[in-house]
């Protein structure tokens, strides 16, 4: 049995994938995710899908949007982007702008 939870990232992932639909499943996840990408080393191109999935999923969902580009920020800085498929880091940025788009008045997005 698989167990959805905040402890690590296997429980967040599960939480991304079973609750997509459903926005504070969503931004809380994304919230727990946003602690653990601080610290990540590794590119992680299937997390990055999930966020991908729950900015899909909440197009006009603030605070789901800037949770989502927080993670982003992380799963993509330095040389972790460079391990994304580009099609994945395509999506991505069609995404950001367009949450942009939608919340204009917010710098942090």
């Amino acid at each position: 049995s698989k167990v959805s939870g905040e402890a690590n990232e296997t429980q967040i992932a599960e939480a991304l994938k079973r609750y997509s639909e459903r926005a504070f499943f969503v931004r809380e996840a994304l919230f727990h995710l946003f602690s653990l990408t601080h610290v990540m080393e590794k590119t992680k191109p299937e997390i990055l899908k999930l966020v991908v999935t729950g900015m899909r999923n909440h197009p006009m969902n603030l605070p789901v949007q800037l949770a989502a580009s927080a993670c982003v920020f992380n799963l993509t800085k330095q040389d972790l982007a460079a391990g994304m498929p580009v099609r994945l880091l395509a999506d991505v940025t069609h995404l950001l702008l367009k949450a942009m788009e939608h919340f204009p008045n917010h710098q942090q997005v």
